[in-house]
Order: structure tokens, then C-alpha cells, then sequence
């Protein structure tokens, strides 16, 4: 048995998750988040059509393709929405009348982004679908058990610093244990569960 098995085994706690795990399970909930943002992007379509703002014009079908970038940048970081959203305020992207429309999407997928990480994170399986298709777990750091709601929104929202460096925040590097930025903010561990 390894060291680093023997002192998991006497702590009774889980090795913390390797990057590549945690890699695979992040692109696996941004493409997840990116449909829900699709979805969500039709969905205000066709309010703001059957509502008269928009219309059905081919070139707002296709906006969605140039949107999915967005929406996959949205799902891995969750800083992209609100960057995108300030951007093309201040740029006067939006005509008057479809404003509120399009701040009401952006506001709705980060909501979205927030709650599918804070309620997976918080709920008994401990990880959202990609951490659990990698067999992940975010945990409380002190003693590994597990996080509630106001944790893993903390969790979430620590994310947009680790985001604002570059990604850099994101690498298990820091403190003693080498968490993930993120993590260390939030008193968090994403441990691995087999």
C-alpha cells in the first residue's frame, strides 16, 4: 500500500480528484449547461415572437450557432454570461424594444448556470452529473462530509475569481492540499469516490 493510501485509509477520507477527472467532468456539464442555454434561448424566442419584439427571421435561427460558443464558455466557467451581457449593453447591441428581453435571457441563464451547480453540489449525490459520471465529489475540506446549499453557491460564485485569472485558479494548485482556487475560498474538495 502506498503512502498516500495508507494515510487516506487512516483518515478514513477520499484522495483528493486528479485534473483530468475534474477536465472530463467539467466538459461534460458544459455541454450540458450549453443545451440548457439553448433551450432556454429558443424558448425566449418564442416568447419575444408570439410577444411581437422579434421576428421570425432566418437569421435569428441561425444566431443560436454563433451563441453556442457562448453558452459552452457559460457552462465551463460561468463567467461568460455575465461578461458577454455588460459587453453588449455597453456596446448598444440590443434595439430598444428587444432590451429587457435580452437582459431577462442573460439573467436567466445564470441563474440557470448557478442553480444546476449549488443544487447538484448540495443534493445527496454531491456532484453534478458530470462529477458523477467521473465518479466525483465536492465535499467539505475539513471533514469530507458534505456541502449544503449556501456552500456550494459560495463554491460557485468563487469560481468567477478562479475564472478572472486566467483560468489559473481552476488548477489544483493551491494551499497544502492543492485545491482548485475555487475550493480553498470555499472551505471545498472535490474528492474522488472509488
Amino acid at each position: 500500500m502506498s503512502s498516500l493510501e495508507t494515510s487516506a485509509a487512516k483518515s478514513d477520507s477520499k484522495p483528493v480528484s486528479s485534473i483530468l477527472f475534474r477536465t472530463i467532468a467539467g466538459l461534460i456539464d458544459c455541454i450540458l449547461i450549453a443545451i440548457i442555454d439553448s433551450a432556454l434561448m429558443y424558448a425566449f424566442w418564442v416568447i419575444g415572437m408570439a410577444s411581437g419584439l422579434l421576428d421570425a427571421r432566418p437569421e435569428h435561427w441561425a444566431q443560436l450557432l454563433y451563441t453556442i460558443p457562448l453558452f459552452l464558455l457559460d457552462g465551463l466557467s460561468g463567467i461568460a454570461a455575465p461578461i458577454a451581457m455588460v459587453y453588449l449593453n455597453l456596446a448598444g447591441a440590443f434595439p430598444e424594444k428587444t432590451l429587457n428581453l435580452a437582459n431577462a435571457f442573460f439573467l436567466c441563464i445564470m441563474v440557470v448556470n448557478w442553480l444546476y451547480h449549488a443544487e447538484f453540489e448540495s443534493s445527496n449525490t454531491r456532484g453534478t452529473p458530470g462529477k458523477l459520471a467521473m465518479d466525483l465529489a465536492v465535499v467539505n475540506a475539513r471533514n469530507g462530509g458534505p456541502i449544503g446549499f449556501a456552500s456550494a453557491s459560495f463554491r460557485h460564485f468563487a469560481k468567477f475569481l478562479s475564472s478572472a485569472i486566467l483560468f489559473i485558479g481552476y488548477l489544483p494548485i493551491f494551499g497544502r492540499d492543492k485545491r482548485s482556487l475555487h475550493d480553498l475560498i470555499s472551505n471545498c474538495a472535490v474528492s474522488s469516490e472509488s
